[in-house]
């Protein structure tokens, strides 16, 4: 019921597919200005449906300099949703007769005999064993020689699987499930071989036109160009600023970030990963998948029966190229999509009937824990005011060196009645001699008693880099943890504190090396300097703290001091950490 409330109040008239592109409602604008004020992203976009009542809504800007404006009718790189989308296109072969789901890559490409008992249903599943073209050393080449190339160049699918062709299996066909790109790719090239049309040709008459799917592409013509937004991300790769922009016309760093709208061309991921699209197309798929209009019911059955597996070593449930996701509102079934610049997620939510689909420019970034932000409010609305920043809060008024800092979450309670933040995102700007270095991208919150007081800890860290999941070695990744006395936070809805005194706010920020198995060892760079004021403003406390409320929303300006090599800390003591032994005396 609450559910169906908060619709009423959202979707201010009852819209069809046929117009819900060109209207954006006030509610989902507030929702999506807030997501890039926390995030620090330059555009989100969303549509949302329940039935086929459904509404878009695009706020942000096309680029870093925040100049234009975003629309509905802006296009992203959806990334892995081209998976989701070959898949549905080979079902519907499937249904056509023109396959089976026991064919096997053989029967098509007989060349690939060292991959012989592969079929169709393990390409779909990811159960093939087939080696990964993207991340095997050959494919990070090509993506860093594409970087630093010139020239756009255009791959043919049989290319990218040259890059494995010759590697054995990774294990015995069906018996794990690891997500792989490679398997993508040959699922299209046997479309082709069966349809005897190219695969962008095939999608546009089978999937695109007959769903009204207008601005989705695999190949983007030239006269759609000026829709796609320019995508970013943070700007992490193990080349200096000055050589990137030097020698790199594909990339360009611009602050703390990357322009990385043209790093390779599409034809690199292809089925895998090139399709080009917005919200509101790729909702109209998944609501048409879900509601019959495109697969036999059987079929969609099987492209619903999920296996355990992973990705890049993180477990997910995948069907038949699908995803099954647990949410606040039941299990969601979709698919998520991330290339550099961009990322994409969209779900069907049968117990509600409910579709969502959210993209941003900035890849990797925290969209996942936006969209269950988002579906966090939906299953318990609340009246939520849009947060207003204090002046001593922005940005501009942080000192050389320092923490810029805003936070979103819920709140929720473990098996041991602990209190930690869910879903939270947000964005940390570091100043060091009034120089800003990387943003910090991962955030946990705890709230918790500790040295006889209840205490809110914030920990912002950065995050792991693809290359560095890759080394299977120790890694460094730098820290920020900020603690709030919570008994500054009792009694105010809108509390602004600003202070001097270690009891009241005490912040530290240092290094974590982090191995391979998930140990985390740490040391202080850096605390939080006593003769200058911090200025925290926090939204969603009230007179017993954070244990009864869901929503925080969190902004300051935390200044910091080096600390010297023989330094001692009483605060630091008490939580038994060190100083790193590379500080200076």
């Amino acid at each position: 019921m609450q559910l169906n409330l908060l619709f009423k109040a959202l979707l201010l008239s009852q819209q069809l597919y046929a117009s819900e592109a060109t209207t954006s409602i006030p509610q989902l604008s507030v929702e999506l200005q807030e997501a890039n004020y926390f995030s620090n992203d330059p555009a989100t976009f969303v549509t949302i449906c329940q039935g086929s009542n459904c509404q878009s809504a695009a706020e942000g800007y096309t680029g870093l300099s925040r100049q234009d404006p975003v629309t509905t009718d802006s296009l992203v790189t959806v990334g892995s949703n081209s998976k989701y989308i070959t898949a549905i296109m080979t079902l519907k072969l499937v249904d056509q007769g023109l396959l089976k789901l026991t064919d096997k890559l053989t029967d098509f490409f007989p060349e690939y005999g060292q991959w012989g008992e592969v079929t169709v249903r393990d390409l779909l599943n990811h159960s093939s064993g087939i080696p990964e073209y993207v991340f095997s050393k050959e494919g990070i080449n090509r993506i860093v020689r594409s970087a630093f190339n010139w020239h756009s160049r255009k791959w043919k699918p049989y290319e990218l699987i040259n890059a494995v062709a010759k590697q054995p299996s990774m294990y015995p066909v069906g018996t794990k499930v690891e997500y792989n790109n490679t398997n993508y790719v040959l699922l299209g090239m046997i479309a082709e071989k069966v349809t005897n049309q190219p695969l962008d040709q095939l999608l546009k008459t089978q999937l695109f036109e007959p769903l009204g799917m207008n601005s989705t592409y695999l190949s983007l013509p030239e006269d759609q160009r000026k829709f796609r937004v320019s995508g970013y991300m943070v700007a992490n790769l193990p080349f200096p600023g000055w050589f990137i922009n030097t020698f790199s016309r594909k990339i360009k760093k611009i602050g703390s970030y990357l322009d990385t709208t043209n790093i390779f061309d599409s034809s690199f991921v292809w089925a895998a990963g090139g399709i080009i699209s917005n919200t509101s197309d790729l909702t109209r798929l998944t609501y048409a998948l879900f509601h019959g209009e495109i697969l036999k019911p059987e079929t969609l059955a099987e492209m619903k029966t999920t296996r355990l597996g992973s990705v890049l070593g993180m477990p997910l449930q995948y069907g038949l190229g699908l995803m099954k996701t647990p949410s606040l509102i039941g299990d969601g079934f979709g698919h998520g999509g991330l290339v550099p610049g961009y990322q994409t997620i969209t779900n069907f939510f049968p117990e509600k009937d409910l579709t969502l689909t959210m993209s941003c420019n900035m890849g990797p970034s925290q969209l996942y824990a936006v969209y269950n932000d988002f579906l966090s409010r939906l299953q318990k609305p609340q009246e939520d005011k849009p947060f207003i920043e204090s002046d001593a809060v922005k940005s501009d008024n942080l000192r050389n060196d320092g923490i810029h800092l805003r936070l979103k979450g819920h709140l929720a309670e473990d098996t041991t009645n602990k209190v930690f933040f869910r879903d939270a995102f947000g964005y940390a700007e570091v100043k060091e001699h009034g120089k800003t270095s990387l943003p910090f991208s991962t955030f946990e919150a705890i709230a918790k008693e500790a040295n006889g007081r209840s205490e809110l800890e914030l920990r912002i860290k950065g995050s792991l880099t693809f290359l560095d999941l890759q080394a299977q070695a120790k890694v460094s990744l730098p820290f920020l943890t900020v603690i709030i006395d919570q008994s500054e936070l009792r009694g105010a809805t809108d509390t602004l504190i600003e202070s001097s005194d270690a009891q009241r706010i005490f912040a530290f920020k240092g290094l974590a090396q982090v191995t391979p198995g998930g140990k985390e060892d740490l040391c202080v760079t850096e605390i939080i300097d006593l003769a200058e004021t911090t200025a925290i403003q926090i939204v969603g406390t009230s007179e017993h703290g954070f244990h009864s409320q869901d929503s925080i929303k969190l902004a300051g300006n935390i200044p910091l001091r080096k600390l010297t090599k023989d330094e001692k800390v009483p605060e630091l003591e008490q939580r038994n950490l060190k100083v790193c032994s590379s500080v200076s005396h």
